[in-house]
């Protein structure tokens, strides 16, 4: 218990100082030999915290130098696949989501084929508005394909995590996401809807994430999100 106490006190104290800015954007943090002798801790008790906080976007690496503020800890990395709810929670805010549309229609060609389905086979579409502290972030459309998620419309997609439904409800685990990103600018719509002025700075994400369905992969979600790009910064790391 001693152990586990020392673990969560540094890493609670860490995460303390960089949301106080007590440790500055950019600037990197002391060495583990540094923090082992000013808090009385062991190597891995710091290597340990030091790795949530890397894993919750808090701090990053550069090898063979040392360990980095992220800075806005609002900052989510690009590496992983989360769910809206799981981003907004690790972002240090507070989820919410207001939906649009909730419909189960027939499928487009375009559609059938990226989703490996029948053109005109049904598919469930959902659009929402993605909040963190009510504030509008993200404006969004996931094309589903409706014969494997029956009754997936009868869900309430305002308080439930999309991505939480499709493991804990229908056993899908989304392993696999394939992205596109593209800088624009707000129309009159997307405006509307995220409460923004006409041509505010956004980040267009394209995406089609697959699941393991039985012995095969197949796309399990077709996404198109438009992310006001002043609420949550995003980080990509790159190694040679």
């Amino acid at each position: 218990m001693a152990k586990d106490f020392k673990y969560l006190a540094f890493y609670n104290e860490i995460k303390r100082k960089i949301i106080s800015m007590e440790y500055l954007e950019g600037n990197m943090l002391p060495s583990e030999t540094q923090f082992m002798a000013k808090y009385n801790i062991s190597r891995i008790t710091v290597r340990n915290a030091l790795a949530l906080l890397e894993q919750e976007g808090y701090v990053y690496r550069i090898q063979g130098k040392g360990c980095y503020v992220a800075g806005n800890f609002r900052q989510q990395s690009l590496d992983k696949i989360h769910s809206y709810t799981d981003m907004i929670l690790a972002a240090g805010m507070i989820p919410g989501k207001r939906v649009l549309s909730c419909i189960v229609e027939p499928s487009t060609k375009k559609v059938a084929a990226l989703l490996h389905l029948k053109e005109g086979d049904p598919i469930f579409v959902l659009k929402r508005i993605i909040l963190a502290d009510d504030l509008p972030i993200c404006l969004t459309k996931a094309i589903l394909p409706y014969a494997r998620l029956i009754d997936i419309d009868q869900f309430d997609f305002s308080s439930e995590s999309l991505y939480h439904i499709l493991e804990n409800s229908y056993g899908y685990s989304v392993d696999r996401t394939a992205m596109t990103f593209e800088a624009s600018a707000s129309d009159h719509y997307v405006s509307e809807m995220l409460s923004v002025p006409e041509n505010t700075p956004l980040l267009i994400y394209s995406s089609i994430s697959y699941a393991k369905i039985g012995k095969d992969e197949l796309p399990i979600e077709l996404c198109e999100s438009f992310y006001l790009t002043n609420k949550i910064k995003y980080r990509l790391d790159k190694r040679r």
